[in-house]
């Protein structure tokens, strides 16, 4: 069951930018708007300063027209200067008034005050044009009477000035506390600031400890699995850590699972798997050492293995292991080891050097079997050679002789007997050479004399060899050829086409016609012999070339033949870099073909 509220590191790395950078977000946030009412705050306080001003100005005025409407009306004396600057001064109130309206914005109650303001200039100010209408009447009623409404005009302006300047007063006194929450502001400001970093530097050291703490687990696994100690509890959660350290146990139980097997497969396999070190000692052996050569494991640890192996075979060993520390990081080679009971155990070893162990692992194939097998049949080939095929062919040459009357006249009856002999000791000498000529083409030791050749010729010479038998079966044989040369063993080829078309006769019905061909083409020479007998079953394609093997067993009866001849025309084929097989439709016939490589490739490779 997973963790509650388990994160992914991608999610605690987002979740480490995410919460200071949100915090941030949201303080800057307030911040912002809290400045901006204090800068609005501010910009009241500047305006209600200024509006002061002009109130102040505006009282001046007022006071000097109040003082000149008092004087006109005590003395009736007109001056013009006085008269000009009265109206100067109201103009310079109207101007006041313009300003102090652009700067009380959008306040009704200000706005009110103002339009009652300019409402009362105007009064004024038409009630001085009448009193310098009537400058040159003598009525001091109308006078006085014009006199005292200004007065008590200029008193109203100057009532609704004050309370003007009683709420810019206020504005300013909020402005000024205002200032210092600014100051405020500007502490709680720094505050954040280090509570914010301080906050990204737990989150740090949180995620850290936590990631670090976890890939140290990693890191000691890693260990562990190194030396083959137990790994460390899983670690819990569904992070990429977690993730991780689970599919580490997995890799390490399939390993720690793999590398058991493979111990078992080492300990319990037939052939000895060893080690050993630049100098030539062991330095792991398998069980296989106490069957094969009966030493203990612990017996071979640390000594070289010249030690068990015989003295004839020093030298080659310590070449070939010398070979595969110099280059060659694999080979084979083979040598006799002194098993323990003094028998001479005969090895195939399988050597591979490797530069960074400085270590050669080796594989000792046990052939003293095969050893015995080839000794075995060196001794039966020698015997088959010198004990049977000598005494045969002199028996052959004696029967040859009887039949053609040299020691006198014979009867029917044992004229037939000896030609019947004489047939079956030819087949024998067939036999020996046919198992002579598979040894050497097996061993290497039947040179081919390569020398150019047209393919017309040898198709001529092979039928030229077998021109009597056909005429016997009633078999037409019938050639075709591209004129080609090829590079081969003549003698060699004529023998394989020679058996192709025998067995074509053998198998074919009387009056039938097998068709032998050359074919040239750009990579190779392909030679067919085609017949009309009963076809080669699907089951039997691959094995025909085989040693001993007949379509039918019958046809060992019916038809004389030893069953190697194929292997035989295989082996030379193979041997000359071609390949050879067969195309058969059961009771349709076969085509039996071999394709020699085309000089005109050989040289172009």
């Amino acid at each position: 069951m997973k963790p509650k509220f388990s994160l992914t590191l991608s999610q605690k790395a987002l979740a480490l930018v995410a919460l200071p950078l949100l915090f941030e977000v949201c303080f800057i946030a307030v911040l912002s708007f809290t400045l901006s009412q204090a800068e609005k705050e501010q910009e009241q306080e500047i305006n209600a300063r200024e509006v002061m001003l002009c109130i102040n100005y505006i009282d001046a005025s007022m006071e000097t027209n109040s003082q000149y409407v008092i004087y006109l009306a005590g003395e009736n004396n007109y001056e013009s200067g006085g008269n000009l600057n009265f109206i100067q001064n109201m103009i310079g109130i109207a101007a006041q008034l313009g300003r102090i309206r652009e700067l009380v914005g959008e306040d009704p109650q200000c706005i009110k005050r103002l339009d009652r303001l300019n409402i009362l200039s105007a009064q004024v100010g038409e009630t001085f044009s009448r009193l310098v209408d009537h400058a040159d009447k003598p009525d001091r009623t109308f006078i006085k009477q014009q006199c005292q409404y200004i007065v008590d005009t200029l008193k109203e302006f100057k009532t609704i000035c004050a309370q003007l300047n009683r709420d810019n007063e206020r504005t300013i006194l909020i402005a000024s506390r205002s200032r210092h929450t600014r100051e405020d502001l500007w502490r709680v400001l720094a505050a954040g600031v280090i509570v914010n970093v301080i906050l990204a530097i737990i989150l740090v050291i949180l995620y850290t400890r936590s990631t670090s703490r976890r890939l140290t687990v990693l890191m000691d696994n890693t260990k562990r699995l190194a030396s083959g100690r137990p790994l460390n509890r899983p670690l819990k959660g569904s992070d990429e850590i977690a993730e991780l350290d689970r599919v580490f146990n997995e890799m390490a139980f399939t390993i720690v699972d793999a590398s058991e097997k493979e111990r078992a497969m080492i300990d319990y396999a037939q052939e000895v798997i060893c080690s050993l070190d630049e100098h030539g000692s062991f330095v792991k052996v398998n069980r296989a050492s106490i069957k094969v050569w009966g030493f203990e494991p612990e017996e071979l640890i640390g000594k070289p293995i010249f030690d068990i192996v015989h003295e004839e075979d020093h030298n080659d060993t310590k070449a070939a292991l010398e070979s595969l520390q110099s280059g060659n990081t694999s080979l084979t080679f083979e040598n006799r080891i002194k098993a323990r009971n003094g028998v001479i155990v005969d090895n195939l070893w399988s050597a591979h050097w490797s530069e960074i162990d400085r270590s050669v692992f080796c594989v000792a194939h046990n052939i003293s079997d095969r050893k015995q097998v080839d000794r075995l049949k060196q001794e039966f080939y020698s015997m088959v050679t010198h004990d049977l095929r000598t005494p045969l062919t002199s028996i052959y040459g004696v029967l040859g002789l009887a039949c053609a009357n040299a020691f006198g006249p014979l009867s029917e009856p044992l004229l037939s007997k000896l030609k019947m002999s004489q047939t079956n000791i030819e087949r024998l000498i067939g036999l020996i050479n046919d198992l002579l000529d598979l040894e050497k083409l097996e061993a290497g030791k039947m040179p081919l004399l390569m020398k150019p050749i047209n393919a017309t010729e040898i198709i001529s010479r092979s039928i030229h060899a077998v021109e009597q038998y056909a005429d016997q079966q009633e078999i037409t044989l019938k050639s075709s050829s591209d004129s080609c040369d090829l590079y081969a063993d003549t003698n060699r080829l004529i023998q394989v086409l020679v058996n192709l078309i025998s067995n074509a006769i053998k198998f074919s019905p009387k009056g039938t016609t097998v068709n032998i061909a050359a074919v040239d083409s750009e990579e190779y020479i392909e030679f067919r012999v085609e017949d009309k007998g009963r076809g080669v079953p699907p089951e039997h394609i691959e094995s025909i070339f085989e040693r001993f093997q007949q379509v039918e067993t019958s046809d060992a009866f019916r038809n004389v033949g030893t069953g190697l001849g194929l292997s035989v025309c295989k082996l030379i084929v193979e041997n000359h870099g071609g390949t050879i097989g067969v195309e058969s439709t059961v009771g349709v016939g076969s085509t039996f073909w071999f394709r020699i490589p085309h000089p005109k490739a050989d040289a172009s490779a």
